[in-house]
């Protein structure tokens, strides 16, 4: 990740002369789509966030990972847009320290952001195999320890980039780029990167998956078997209602797992044919078409969570229905507050009868 974002910035203007088409197009295409992204993403996150804390959501462990991602994620997004300000021609970055600081912010954000979404799978893993002890397993304490100790690490990990960074002044932008006293640092720096935000995050994620897909098939195949006696089919159709959440649950961080896997996929696999082919062979071919392609992939990710919470949980649905209507009073909700107090008046009045 640092060693490919200082590369094309600095390539920039070789690039722009050998590829003056694709290269304007794919840059207006990037602005705007990252514009847009920073926006949408920005509003979806802190809707999550409210929809999260303010509702009864707010009772389950794994949304204590899911409000500081989507933080994390809109901090990213800042991140982009002031790095982005640079193309309208307002140089954030020239003040002091502040390209550091975005570039730290950067990768502190990806970093939470992959182990974040180890931890949910694994959250979600243990419920779906030991569903008798999660609520001894996974509780709120626990989660704010994990919360604390990935944050801490993260911050830790990468304060060395507040010295492979300089700023480097162009025409009329300035921009960041790689300190080359300290290329040998900065190439550790992005292979354990590498290692850490994607190689481990992926294996244990695609691991898990498949393992808690596989087991809730199990589960959906095995049901039937005890439904043919009328006392086994009275007793499964009991517990029906709290079997619900844990389900629903279930698919909505299975989809954020997912789409982790999904949109970080191109841009690390192509980072990792950069880095082999060297930066002389890679401008020779079509990678700067694909990196930026990937690149747009890539920021998607910090952008989709909200929209997969609302496609892919009722929960959630049911939970920003019901948060949308304790601020706009809708007659729906009125509906539902004065119902209970019709019925009690007219007991009451029945009752002095």
């Amino acid at each position: 990740m640092f060693e490919n974002s200082y590369k094309t910035v600095i390539s920039d203007s070789n690039e722009t002369d050998r590829y003056p088409r694709w290269e304007h197009v794919v840059h207006e295409i990037e602005v705007c789509y990252s514009l847009t992204l920073i926006v949408l993403g920005g509003i979806g996150n802190v809707i999550a966030v409210l929809v999260f804390l303010t509702t009864k959501l707010n009772k389950l462990p794994s949304n204590f990972y899911l409000v500081v991602l989507a933080l994390s994620d809109t901090t990213f997004l800042i991140a982009l847009f002031m790095t982005g300000l640079n193309t309208f021609g307002v140089p954030l970055l020239k003040i002091s320290g502040l390209c550091a600081i975005d570039i730290h912010v950067t990768y502190v954000c990806n970093f939470l952001n992959a182990w974040l979404v180890v931890v949910l799978t694994v959250g979600r893993f243990i419920s779906v195999r030991h569903p008798l002890r999660r609520t001894e397993m996974c509780t709120a304490a626990r989660a704010k320890v994990v919360l604390v100790s990935l944050t801490t690490v993260a911050l830790i990990v990468y304060v060395p980039i507040f010295w492979l960074t300089r700023i480097e002044m162009g025409e009329n932008t300035a921009m960041c780029s790689l300190n080359p006293e300290f290329m040998r640092l900065a190439t550790i720096i992005n292979h354990v990167d590498f290692v850490f935000t994607f190689i481990l995050p992926v294996l244990v994620i695609a691991t898990l998956n498949a393992s808690i897909i596989f087991m809730v098939w199990q589960s959906a195949r095995m049901r039937p078997v005890f439904t043919h006696t009328p006392h086994s089919a009275e007793i499964l159709r009991r517990p029906v209602r709290s079997l619900r959440s844990p389900i629903r649950v279930t698919k909505r961080l299975l989809a954020v797992s997912s789409a982790f896997l999904c949109l970080n996929l191109p841009f690390y696999v192509l980072r990792a044919m950069m880095y082999l082919q060297g930066s002389e062979s890679t401008s020779e071919t079509n990678l700067p078409v694909l990196q930026h392609s990937a690149n747009l992939v890539f920021i998607t990710n910090f952008r989709i969570n909200p929209l997969l919470h609302c496609v892919s949980g009722q929960d959630f649905r049911e939970a920003l229905c019901s948060l949308c209507c304790s601020y706009t009073l809708c007659p729906g909700s009125r509906r539902s507050s004065e119902g209970p107090q019709l019925s009690a008046s007219y007991l009451l009045v029945h009752s002095s009868k």
